[in-house]
C-alpha cells in the first residue's frame, strides 16, 4: 500500500510535531522500563488529521443510549466501517451502526441481530460467494446463565441469521467476548472466524477461556480451551478477564488476557478480588494456537506470561482514582505487525500505558512505555484501556485520558513509525470533555469497550467510543462517537529501512506450537 498521502477528506490536519522517544525496552517480561532512547528516537514528524463525529443519536432517554462499542472495518472496501454498540437500558438492544465512506455519517441498520445480549461485539470479513460477511457476537440468554450467541449479516444488516448460542460450556452471569476473522489473503486460514469469552470452568479455581473457530462463515464451529499462566504457589486461583484475538500472517491465532493470582475466588462474583492480601502476581498472558481447516482440529501452544503488573490496588481493580471505571479487565490489546511478524500488546499500567513487542513469536518480550499526555487546562492526565491497532508503516494506539483528580475525560491517541519501538506523545482527539459524574460509576459505564479499526486502505483509523457529554449529573445518557484519524507516515531513508530490517531480524511465527 501507499505510505504517503494527502488527507482532502478530513478538515483539521493536525501536526503532531517530533515523536517523542518512548521509555528504553526492557530487558525482560515484567523489567522496569529505563531511560530514554536519545538518538533512537522515532525518526521523523508524524502528520496526521483528525476529525471527530458522532455515530449514534443524540441520548435523549436512556432507552436512545449507545455504548460498549466495537468497530470493525470491511475487508476490502476501505469506505464501509461497522459499529455495534449496546442500546437501551431494559430492555437492551444492540444497534448496528454502518458508515459507507470513511466514517463520516452513519446509519443504523434496516435490521437488528435477534436474541438480544450484552457486550456486543463486531467483525466483518470474507464471506461465502466472495461476498463480505458482518459478524456479531454476545452473550445472551436469561440473567445468571449468559451463553455466547453469533450472528451475521450478508447485506449490511438488511436480514441476519438465526443466532447460534455456544452449548458446549455453561452459561454464566456474564462474559466478555471477542471475535476476529483472517482477512489476510496470503493466509492459509484466510476466512476463517476466531471468538472467544468467559466462562465458569471453576466455582473457585476461575473462569475458562474458551475459542472457537469456524472455516465454513460461522456455519460449525470447534473449540480449544487455554490454560491459565501457572499460578503464583499459595494462591491457587487464577481471575482470568478481557480476551482479545489477533490472527497471524502465517494462519495462527494469538490470544491474550488479565490474569490475577487469588487465594479465593468465586464464579458467583467474578469481579470481586478482596484486598491485595488475597492477590499474588498480576500479568498479562498469550498463547498461540493454530486451527487445521481441514480437519477441524487445534494446535495449542503453551501459555506465556507477557508481562507481569505492579500489585496495586490500580492494576488488581480494587479502586481507581476519584472512583473512574478502568477496571483490569480492559488493560490489554494484542495485534501481529504483518509487514515484520512482531507480535504487539498494548498494557494499561497504572495510568499509563505499555506496549510490548516480540520479535520471536511472543517467546520474548521488550516493552517501550508511551509519553505522558500533555495537561489538560492545567490538570495532569492519565491514559488507560488501549487498543492497539496495526497500520500500512505504523502502529496506533486508541486511549482513555483522564484527569488524575478524575474532574474530566476524554479520548487519545499515540502513534509509531518504527514498528512499536518509539511513540508519539498523546494527543486529544477532540476538544470536548465530559464529567464522569454524569455517568454510572460502575464498571459497566461509559466506554466500557472503546475499540478501533484499520479502513481496508490500511490508512485511516476509525476509533469509536463511548462519551458522556449530553448527560446531566447521573443521567447516564451515554453516545457513541468515533474519531477518524488518517496517518500519514514519514518516508523512510534507504538507512532507516536497512536499521529496521536488522532490528527486527527474522521471525518464529511459522513455527508450529
Amino acid at each position: 500500500m501507499l505510505r504517503s498521502l494527502v488527507p482532502t477528506l478530513i478538515a483539521l490536519l493536525l501536526a503532531v510535531g517530533d515523536a517523542i522517544p518512548a521509555a528504553a525496552a526492557g530487558p525482560a517480561v515484567g523489567a522496569v522500563a529505563g531511560s530514554a532512547l536519545g538518538a533512537a528516537a522515532a525518526a521523523a514528524t508524524v502528520r496526521a488529521a483528525v476529525r471527530e463525529v458522532r455515530v449514534s443519536p443524540v441520548p435523549s432517554s436512556l432507552a436512545r443510549r449507545c455504548s460498549e462499542p466495537s468497530v470493525a472495518a470491511h475487508p476490502t472496501d476501505p469506505r464501509r466501517i461497522a459499529v455495534a454498540c449496546v442500546q437501551g437500558a431494559g430492555p437492551i438492544l444492540p444497534m448496528i451502526r454502518i458508515s459507507r465512506d470513511g466514517g463520516l455519517t452513519w446509519r443504523s441498520t434496516a435490521s437488528r441481530p435477534g436474541g438480544g445480549g450484552i457486550h456486543i461485539v463486531v467483525a466483518w470479513g470474507p464471506g461465502p460467494k466472495g461476498r463480505a460477511r458482518l459478524y456479531v457476537a454476545n452473550m445472551t440468554g436469561t440473567s445468571g446463565n449468559l451463553r455466547l450467541g453469533i450472528t451475521w449479516s450478508d447485506d449490511e444488516g438488511a436480514h441476519w441469521s438465526p443466532m447460534k448460542v455456544q452449548a458446549d460450556v455453561p452459561g454464566w452471569v456474564g462474559g466478555t467476548p471477542d471475535i476476529i476473522t483472517d482477512d489476510d489473503p496470503a493466509s492459509p486460514n484466510h476466512g476463517v472466524v476466531y471468538a472467544a469469552w468467559n466462562w465458569p470452568r471453576s466455582r473457585t479455581a476461575g473462569p475458562g477461556l474458551r475459542v472457537i473457530a469456524s472455516s465454513d462463515h460461522g456455519n460449525t464451529w470447534h473449540g480449544v480451551e487455554v490454560p491459565a499462566l501457572t499460578r503464583t504457589p499459595g494462591f491457587p486461583a487464577a481471575a482470568r478477564i478481557g480476551y482479545r484475538l489477533a490472527a497471524a500472517g502465517d494462519g495462527a491465532l494469538l490470544v491474550d488476557w488479565y490474569q490475577a493470582d487469588l487465594r479465593r475466588w468465586s464464579s458467583a462474583a467474578p469481579l470481586e478480588v478482596g484486598s491485595l492480601d488475597n492477590v499474588g502476581r498480576i500479568r498479562i498472558g498469550v498463547a498461540r494456537l493454530l486451527y487445521d481447516r481441514g480437519a477441524g482440529a487445534w494446535r495449542r501452544g503453551p501459555s506465556l506470561a507477557v508481562a507481569e503488573l505492579p500489585r496495586t490496588r490500580w492494576n488488581v481493580g480494587i479502586a481507581w482514582p476519584d472512583g473512574l471505571a478502568t477496571g483490569p479487565q480492559w488493560t490489554a490489546s494484542i495485534k501481529v505487525d504483518r509487514a515484520s511478524g512482531a507480535v504487539l500488546v498494548a498494557v494499561s499500567v497504572d495510568g499509563r500505558i505499555r506496549v510490548y513487542r516480540s520479535a520471536d513469536g511472543a517467546r520474548g518480550w521488550t516493552y517501550a512505555t508511551l509519553p505522558d499526555p500533555p495537561t489538560v487546562k492545567g490538570r495532569a492526565q492519565y491514559i488507560a484501556k488501549p487498543d492497539l491497532v496495526v497500520g500500512d508503516g505504523f502502529v496506533f494506539v486508541a486511549m482513555r485520558m483522564f484527569d488524575r483528580n478524575g474532574a474530566t475525560s476524554g479520548h487519545a491517541w499515540s502513534v509509531s513509525t518504527d514498528g512499536g519501538r518509539t511513540f508519539t506523545r498523546p494527543k486529544a482527539v477532540a476538544g470536548p470533555r465530559w464529567s464522569p459524574a454524569r455517568v454510572s460509576g460502575g464498571i459497566n459505564g461509559v466506554g466500557l469497550r472503546d475499540r478501533a479499526a484499520v479502513a481496508a486502505d490500511g490508512r485511516r483509523v476509525v476509533f469509536a467510543y463511548g462519551d458522556g457529554r449530553f448527560g446531566a449529573t447521573g443521567a447516564n445518557l451515554v453516545a457513541t462517537f468515533a474519531a477518524i484519524v488518517t496517518v500519514a507516515v514519514p518516508a523512510a531513508t534507504p538507512a532507516q529501512a536497512a536499521r529496521d530490517q536488522a532490528a527486527t531480524g527474522p521471525s518464529s511465527l511459522g513455527e508450529a506450537p
